[in-house]
């Protein structure tokens, strides 16, 4: 209680002749990101006081449970802090289980046992084998159904994707079946997504383990969390910015404005595509991107040039490929960023290069920045990102151009046409 009359109290349980277990996940090469199709390798090490280690042969293997999960940008991580210690379903599908509780899951299924709607168990058991049910299933979680299971239908859950529904199902359909197999605790996963994915999701992997405790203390859990999130970013999502401005067609950026992106993970990268156009329609000058470590000012990683576009604006019309011809196939380091990839309020700028009459009737919201390649100098660790854009000629007033989203990338690419690092 302070001087004025205000208090506060907090409650920390001390557990005597049992401390908790160490659990540490490691990762080899970036610790920041992802990148699809790329292999991710990693080790789990749990050690505790009172059961010995991994390492030394005393801690049983099938004890540490590991997952690794796809989830949303919306997903809330926080959620994973608040499941039951030593709870199994919890340790095996901790992503299915922190969905569930702040679903509305529970107000008419149980585990085990018949509610408003039939149990997890008997879903399971019902489409065991089924190999379509999963995608089906995803798809009746997010839009609701009918029919299958009596007159009672299934509401629709506004705020479950199919991305957060396949994770829930992968715990449904494996209840009642025999323990399969595990992931190792040293090993690999390659980061694969739905085809009709935008890649703004993160990877989630958790390794827990719960003492064996005593008659006298209590068993405790540990666990250890590392998130590889998407390489893509908007412009929205930097952690901070100067002279940016967001219009019609994108950000406006102004001379020696930025884009700072904090704690970064560079090894491995060798490229940063910066979704960017500079259109003689939209008034804009021209310029000059650069990457900097540290600061606005900090040492320059990487450079491009983004020359002015005469054209108008392309992106979703049969004009809005490099040259007027067909559009780019997305996909490829060096194709343009989708607007819509990156979340955010920002809209994407966009342009075809030197290509007659861009989108038609598109509309102006639509629309897709060409990935301007900044290739960057070998690096390792973690590092504030500044994306810097200069042009020595134009005026504080003037906007050097539209910049959408900032992609980092394993490989390099061929300029595309606006472009001349």
């Amino acid at each position: 209680t302070d001087p004025n009359g205000a208090s506060d109290s907090k409650t920390v349980k001390i557990v005597s002749g049992n401390e908790p277990p160490k659990v540490a996940l490691k990762l080899a090469g970036n610790e920041t990101f992802y990148f699809t199709n790329s292999p991710v390798a990693y080790s789990v090490e749990v050690t505790d006081r009172e059961d010995g280690s991994l390492k030394d042969g005393r801690i049983n293997p099938e004890k540490v449970a590991l997952s690794v999960d796809y989830v949303s940008a919306e997903f809330d991580l926080q959620s994973l802090l608040n499941l039951a210690p030593g709870d199994e379903a919890a340790a095996k599908f901790p992503v299915a289980q922190a969905l569930i509780g702040k679903g509305n899951c529970k107000s008419c299924h149980l585990p085990d046992a018949k509610l408003v709607g039939p149990s997890f168990l008997q879903v399971a058991e019902k489409y065991r084998g089924n190999s379509e049910a999963p995608a089906q299933l995803a798809q009746k979680i997010v839009t609701g159904g009918a029919g299958v299971w009596g007159p009672v239908a299934m509401p629709p859950n506004a705020f479950v994707n199919e991305a957060d529904a396949a994770n829930i199902l992968k715990y449904v359909l494996s209840l009642g079946e025999a323990a399969g197999n595990k992931l190792p605790l040293t090993g690999e996963f390659t980061p694969r997504l739905a085809a009709n994915d935008a890649g703004t999701g993160s990877f989630i992997l958790r390794a827990s383990y719960t003492d064996q405790g005593d008659d006298l203390a209590p068993s405790l859990t540990a666990q250890n969390v590392q998130v590889l999130r998407s390489p893509i970013f908007s412009v929205a999502q930097a952690d901070q910015s100067h002279g940016i401005e967001a219009g019609n067609f994108g950000a406006s950026v102004s001379a020696g404005g930025y884009v700072a992106f904090k704690n970064i993970d560079l090894t491995g990268v060798q490229q940063i595509g910066v979704g960017a156009s500079a259109i003689a329609f939209a008034s804009h000058k021209g310029g000059q991107i650069e990457v900097r470590e540290g600061s606005p000012t900090g040492g320059v990683l990487g450079e491009a040039r983004v020359e002015l576009i005469q054209g108008g604006f392309g992106g979703g019309g049969r004009g809005g490929g490099p040259r007027g011809g067909a559009a780019p196939t997305v996909g490829g380091p060096d194709a343009p960023i989708p607007a819509g990839t990156a979340p955010g309020p920002v809209p994407a700028a966009g342009g075809a290069p030197r290509g007659g009459r861009g989108g038609g009737r598109g509309g102006r919201g639509g629309f897709s920045a060409p990935a301007v390649p900044v290739e960057i100098k070998t690096s390792h660790g973690k590092h504030d990102v500044f994306v810097v854009f200069k042009n020595a000629d134009a005026t504080p007033d003037d906007v050097l151009m539209s910049v959408s989203s900032v992609r980092f990338s394993l490989e390099k690419a061929k300029s595309t046409p606006n472009a001349n690092p």
